[in-house]
């Protein structure tokens, strides 16, 4: 692990705030308490999660990435993960990957060789 300090000034509800951490989960801590006094205890059930990728792709992604990665991550995200999880609350998703995870889904690849293994048919 790093000793260097993070410092970053990002946008949290049309304010800029300079925001300090010892780690990125610290500093991912801190964006979500700061988003969180922002918009205020009313509006905080259901998390939409296209809403969260798209803050997680500005905040750590294109400040530290290159350009062609940027775009990769840009198409992962247009094709292949928004479709399946785009308009869904990140709630649900953890739930459904608890379940997942309670009931021990293995894969049988002699019978169904993809769809045992694919998160689109286990989340509806």
């Amino acid at each position: 692990m790093s000793s260097k300090e993070i410092r970053r000034r990002i946008e949290i509800g049309g304010n800029k705030v300079w925001i300090r951490a010892n780690s990125e989960q610290e500093y991912a801590d801190k964006i979500i308490e700061r988003y969180r006094e922002s918009i205020g205890a009313e509006e905080q059930s259901g998390h939409n999660f296209r809403v969260f990728a798209e803050k997680w792709f500005e905040v750590f992604k294109e400040p530290n990435v290159r350009k062609g990665s940027q775009m990769s991550y840009r198409r992962q995200l247009d094709v292949h993960i928004y479709p399946i999880l785009g308009e869904k609350d990140i709630e649900d998703i953890r739930a459904c990957f608890k379940t997942l995870k309670l009931t021990k889904v293995k894969c049988k690849r002699e019978k169904q060789p993809h769809e045992s293994r694919r998160l689109s048919s286990h989340i509806a």
